[in-house]
């Protein structure tokens, strides 16, 4: 025998019970809906079914999401087509979960006036977490993105087993004249192609230091790299493994990398400046002071001897050659800072 259409309506209210969907009827002129037991459910309310007023449905939407969810309502009555909203409603523990609510005007009266209204509400919160962690996902993505093209250092990831870079981006290695193509050849054997030759062993020691490393270890290492017009460029490479095999060896490694060859030009000829300074505070502070206090202690000197020509004679002769010996410093002064200006 055919099932009646009480039985139909008993089975399918059974299924929709056993899902995060919940069936309810909104009856318009008392404001009383009938919820399905998935209705309450999903909210934390038990494994119950029942009549409840309109406004427990209104009292539970998110007070952001609440006038947006009860105008979209009054404008859905005004249909025959079949529509949805999102919002959210407070679930029992005290949080929100988030509930694309479907639904159509069963009946209407004589002049058009919804009476009935039925539909479905569903629990998309799993959904909507997916959603928001692919969004944050996608600007965290843009932010690292954006940080790396603003900044001076290149990041590699080098495969630590193949011997070779999987993935690069910076502009050091094609500011230094290689063209994409060209980096993931020059960086088989650890760079070994365009590495310095007396810098090998300084990258044996650092590829054994990240071998030996602690997990989340950072390790430094200065190297010179040949550039396409063959002149060394010096690249501080800060790595750290990133993964690595169950024994525990490295399998991807994780590089930054800075060219501070212009850095180290700079520092020595800071260096160079400072040296010259300090050679200029030496000249001042004992070839010049000297003469200078040899002179005043000489015309000390002469106002006591006024008395005898002799000594005061004599006393000039000093202070000649004191004179004589300052303006050699000064000359000689002036012509180191005049190469130096030259030379700058």
């Amino acid at each position: 025998m055919p099932d009646s259409i009480k039985d139909k309506l008993i089975r399918l209210e059974r299924i929709l019970d056993a899902t995060t969907e919940g069936w309810w009827e909104w009856n318009t002129e008392t404001d009383q809906t009938l919820h399905g037991a998935g209705w309450f459910k999903m909210l934390g309310l038990g494994p119950i079914e029942g009549v409840v007023s309109n406004s427990l449905w209104k009292e539970r939407i998110h007070p952001d999401d609440r006038v947006r969810a009860i105008e979209n309502q009054q404008l859905f009555l005004k249909s025959d087509d079949p529509w949805e909203q999102e919002f959210r409603m407070l679930h029992q523990d005290g949080k929100y979960i988030w509930i694309l609510s479907r639904g159509k005007v069963l009946y209407r009266s004589a002049d058009g006036e919804a009476l009935q209204v039925g539909g479905l509400n569903i629990n998309i919160t799993a959904q909507k977490n997916i959603q928001k962690l692919n969004a944050d996902l996608v600007d965290k993505e843009n932010l690292v993105q954006g940080i790396l093209k603003v900044s001076l250092s290149g990041i590699t990831m080098y495969d630590f087993m193949a011997k070779r870079m999987s993935f690069a981006t910076g502009n050091i290695m094609r500011d230094m004249g290689y063209a994409e193509e060209e980096l993931v050849h020059i960086s088989q054997n650890f760079y070994h192609e365009v590495l310095h030759p007396e810098d090998q062993p300084k990258m044996r020691d650092h590829t054994a230091k990240l071998i030996q490393s602690k997990p989340g270890q950072l390790l430094e290492c200065s190297l010179r790299f040949k550039s396409k017009q063959d002149n060394y460029h010096t690249i501080m490479l800060r790595d750290s493994v990133y993964s690595r095999d169950n024994q525990g060896y490295p399998q991807e490694v994780l590089c930054s990398a800075v060219d501070i060859t212009n850095y180290l030009t700079l520092k020595a000829k800071m260096d160079e400046n400072m040296k010259f300074i300090h050679e200029m505070s030496f000249k001042n502070s004992h070839e010049m002071r000297a003469p200078v206090a040899t002179m005043l202690g000489l015309l000390r000197l002469i106002k006591f001897e006024l008395h005898s020509p002799a000594a005061v004679e004599e006393l000039i002769n000093y202070l000649d050659q004191t004179v004589t010996k300052m303006d050699e410093v000064i000359r000689e002064l002036t012509n180191t800072l005049e190469r130096k200006m030259k030379s700058e």
